[in-house]
């Protein structure tokens, strides 16, 4: 329900007032209308496409290994479907193991090169931990103990 000019008046505002005020409400109003109605939110059929093929694709490749998306992209042509995912699925039938993720050899040498980092990285972590607990780490024991045993000499 829109406010008169007379229910204004009846609030205690003078005439000149109430008109002013109904006057810049639909003012504004009217800017709104007209920049809602110049809003240019459409977009074109070839966007709407191009937007449409690249979340197939998105879609489509969500759960493929990232080292084999060029060899499955080059299989695809080969394949027949309606859509992208269509084509995914008759290349997975055909070729699985485009779709599975090598794993990296291991060496014993890395395997062991891994562990060593891995304890010292530990042991790091652990002395970080006995400092903030306020202990005293093994390098400041051997220091207190020293310091002992040459007062007791």
């Amino acid at each position: 329900m829109a406010l008169t000019k007379e229910q204004l008046i009846e609030q205690g505002l003078s005439e000149e007032i109430a008109e002013n005020i109904l006057n810049q409400f639909n003012n504004e109003a009217k800017q709104i209308r007209e920049s809602v109605q110049k809003r240019e939110d459409v977009i074109s059929k070839e966007d709407f496409i191009k937007l449409s093929n690249e979340l197939d694709e998105l879609k489509a490749f969500k759960y493929v290994p990232t080292t084999k998306i060029e060899d499955i992209k080059t299989n695809l042509d080969k394949v027949s479907g309606n859509s992208l995912i269509e084509k995914m699925q008759t290349l997975k039938e055909l070729k699985p193991d485009l779709f599975v993720e090598e794993q990296p050899s291991v060496s014993p040498t890395n395997f062991i090169k891994d562990m060593i980092e891995n304890s010292v990285e530990n042991k790091n972590d652990e002395i970080e931990i006995i400092k903030e607990k306020g202990a005293y780490t093994p390098e400041e024991i051997k220091k207190i103990s020293d310091f002992t045993l040459k007062n007791l000499r």
